[in-house]
């Protein structure tokens, strides 16, 4: 009886030390993930163009997957960019779904009511 009380305690404590281990690497793994939100790393969600000569940052971004083409031939994405969410500067752009290249670009605007 001796006997199998300690081989039952040493296969319990194998299984112990083997759940650890797995919760352990697990969360060294877990806690090893990127920060895709990190924003020191240069990754800014803001629109820089020239425009007149003068550069503009437009730092609120909208994209709109369903959008509708004038044009009415192929699906378009629309990007709209406006500064701090004012309406004064707006730029939007046409672009078509799954293009790549050239002939990404459809069409843009530029509105300044200011």
């Amino acid at each position: 009886m001796v006997f199998s009380k300690s081989i039952f305690k040493q296969k319990t404590m194998k299984k112990l030390l083997f759940n650890l281990f797995l919760l352990v690497s697990t969360l060294s793994l877990v806690s090893c993930s990127g920060n895709d939100d990190d924003v020191s790393s240069g990754n800014k969600n803001e629109l820089k163009v020239v425009i007149d000569g003068k550069e503009e940052v437009f730092n609120t971004i909208v994209v709109n997957k369903n959008a509708q083409n004038p044009f009415g031939t192929n699906e378009v994405v629309q990007l709209t960019a406006t500064i701090n969410s004012s309406t004064a500067k707006v730029i939007t752009f046409l672009l078509e779904k799954g293009a790549v290249g050239n002939n990404t670009l459809g069409v843009f605007t530029y509105t300044d009511n200011g």
